[in-house]
C-alpha cells in the first residue's frame, strides 16, 4: 500500500503548536498526534509518545540518545526552528536519522525583534508606556533617549539573522563592525560591515547584538570579562541563545551600571523562573522568545518542516538537512 492510504499512514508527533494549515497538510499522508498541553513534554512522556513513531516535529523539547533508543522507527527529527543544540545530532547521524531545520523564513522577523530591542533601549519605550499609564505624565519629567544615528552596532555572528539586522541599522545611519569566525566580504561590500576581533567589538560598540548558534564553543561566550570591555554607555542585545551569555554576570553589570542595559529575547533557563533577579532591573527589556513568534513567519516554518518530513516519509531526501553526511552516504 502507498503512504496516504489510511491503513499504513506513517505516524507523526508534534510536540509544539504549529499552523492548522501545516497540520492539515500533513494529516494527508500520516496520522498526526499533537501536544494537547501549552507545556513542552516531560521526558516520561517523550519516551512514551515515540515509541511507534516514524517521525517528529520538535519544539523546545530536548531529544537525546535515550529517546532515539525508545524510538526504533523514527526516520527524521524536524526541528520547528532555526537552533537545533537540543538535538543530540551526533547519534541521531549514527542512526541514520535525518535532522532538518527551518533556516531563512525566520531571520527577518528575528532580525525585526532584534531591532525592536535596540529601540525599545535607545528610547525607552517601557518606561515610557509605564510613566503614562501610571500617571506620571505632566507631574515629573521622562529622562531622555539616545539617537541611534552614527551610533556604532556590533554584530556578533553575521549569518542570515546578523545579516537582517545590518540591513534595517544601515536605514537609522548606523556605522556596522561585525565578529566572526568566517569573513562576510559580501556584507562588507554591500554594508560597509567591518570586521574586527571579538574584544575590538566589545569596546567599540554602543550596540552589542549577539547572533552565534549555542555550540561547545560559543556557550558562555559572553562574560564578566568580555562585558568588563564595554562602555558604560553600551547596550547588550541577545536574541539567539540564552547559554551564550552569562546571565548572572550580565546581571551584575546591570546592577552595577557598568553598562547601560540589555534587551534579552533569550535566557539560560526557559521559562524564565519567577525568582529571577533580572525582573527587578528597570534598564533591562525582557521578552518571551518570540524571536520568530509572527503569524506569517511561523506558518512559513511550519510548512518549511512539514515539507521535509514528507519528503522522507515518501522516500525522497529532505531539503533543509543539519546531518548533510546522511546524504553522502545513500
Amino acid at each position: 500500500m502507498e503512504i496516504g492510504d489510511v491503513l499504513t499512514k506513517p505516524k507523526v508527533l508534534v510536540t509544539c503548536p504549529i499552523a492548522q494549515q501545516a497540520t492539515q497538510k500533513l494529516r494527508e499522508i500520516a496520522e498526526v498526534k499533537l501536544n494537547p498541553s501549552a507545556h513542552p513534554f516531560t521526558k516520561e512522556q517523550l519516551r512514551k509518545e515515540v515509541a511507534d513513531i516514524n517521525a517528529i516535529i520538535l519544539g523546545a523539547d530536548k531529544f537525546d540518545e535515550e529517546l532515539m533508543a525508545a524510538a526504533p522507527r523514527l526516520k527524521m527529527i524536524a526541528r520547528y526552528g532555526v537552533g537545533y543544540d537540543n538535538v543530540d545530532v551526533k547519534t541521531a547521524t549514527s542512526r541514520r536519522i535525518f535532522v532538518t531545520y527551518t533556516p531563512s523564513v525566520l531571520s527577518d522577523a528575528v532580525a525585526d525583534l532584534t531591532f525592536a530591542l535596540i529601540l525599545a533601549l535607545s528610547r525607552r519605550i517601557t518606561e515610557a508606556d509605564s510613566y503614562v499609564k501610571s500617571g506620571k505624565w505632566g507631574r515629573s519629567p521622562f529622562p531622555l533617549g539616545l539617537d541611534l544615528a552614527r551610533k556604532t552596532l556590533g554584530i556578533v555572528g553575521l549569518g542570515h539573522i546578523g545579516t537582517k539586522v545590518i540591513e534595517r541599522a544601515r536605514a537609522f545611519n548606523m556605522s556596522i563592525i561585525y565578529y566572526d569566525i568566517v569573513r562576510n566580504k559580501q556584507a562588507e561590500e554591500k554594508y560597509g560591515a567591518k570586521p574586527v576581533t571579538l574584544k575590538e567589538l566589545l569596546k567599540q560598540s554602543d550596540y552589542v547584538s549577539l547572533h552565534v548558534p549555542l555550540t561547545e564553543k560559543t556557550e558562555a561566550l559572553i562574560g564578566k570579562n568580555e562585558l568588563a570591555l564595554m562602555k558604560s554607555t553600551a547596550f547588550l542585545i541577545n536574541t539567539s541563545r540564552g547559554p551564550i551569555l552569562d546571565q548572572q554576570a550580565l546581571y551584575e553589570a546591570l546592577k552595577e551600571k557598568k553598562i547601560a542595559g540589555a534587551g534579552l529575547d533569550v535566557f539560560q533557563h526557559e521559562p524564565i523562573e519567577s525568582n529571577e533577579p533580572m525582573l527587578k532591573l528597570s534598564n533591562v527589556v525582557l521578552t518571551p522568545h518570540m524571536g520568530s513568534g509572527t503569524v506569517e513567519t511561523r506558518l512559513a516554518m511550519a510548512l518549511m518542516a512539514v515539507d521535509d518530513v514528507i519528503r522522507v516519509l515518501k522516500g525522497k531526501d529532505p531539503t533543509n538537512v543539519v546531518n548533510i553526511e546522511l546524504l553522502e552516504r545513500r
